[in-house]
């Protein structure tokens, strides 16, 4: 019997699918192209943002550095990171983690922790969350790197 692929190794065969057979966005959009991402989501949009030079700006929630797929040259790129501090699937360490990648490489970055919140985020939070990522993106331009 055939095993079936998990969940993590579908969606890097997505990534490569996306970011290797696709115009570069703004060529048709003529517009900064934004990344928003959960969970795992969160991981393939971070994933993508580093390498496609049409993505101006990340918001990822629940998620952390996609192991092997990291670059030493990430693209200049705005980054929100959002992350329930209870969260017990994707540990907020995972999320410190990205943030320190992030640091690194001089990216524009922005971490919430929030207290009493898990992998789920509550109604309210993920409000705040959206406000936060609409702020984000209206604030970027296209980047020229």
């Amino acid at each position: 019997m055939k095993a079936t692929k998990n969940l993590w190794e579908q969606a890097k065969d997505c990534k490569r699918q996306v970011s290797l057979s696709f115009l570069p966005m703004e060529r048709i959009l003529r517009q900064p192209v934004f990344l928003f991402g959960n969970s795992l989501g969160g991981y393939l949009s971070v994933a993508l943002a580093f390498r496609r030079s049409e993505i101006a700006a990340i918001s990822v929630v629940s998620c952390g550095r996609p192991e092997g797929h990291l670059t030493d040259r990430p693209r200049k790129l705005r980054v929100l990171i959002s992350e329930g501090a209870d969260d017990t699937i994707v540990p907020p360490s995972e999320a410190e983690a990205l943030a320190q990648y992030c640091r690194t490489y001089g990216l524009a970055i922005e971490i919430d922790m929030y207290a009493g919140e898990n992998h789920y985020l509550s109604q309210g939070m993920k409000a705040e969350v959206l406000n936060k990522t609409v702020r984000l993106f209206k604030t970027v331009s296209l980047p020229r790197n």
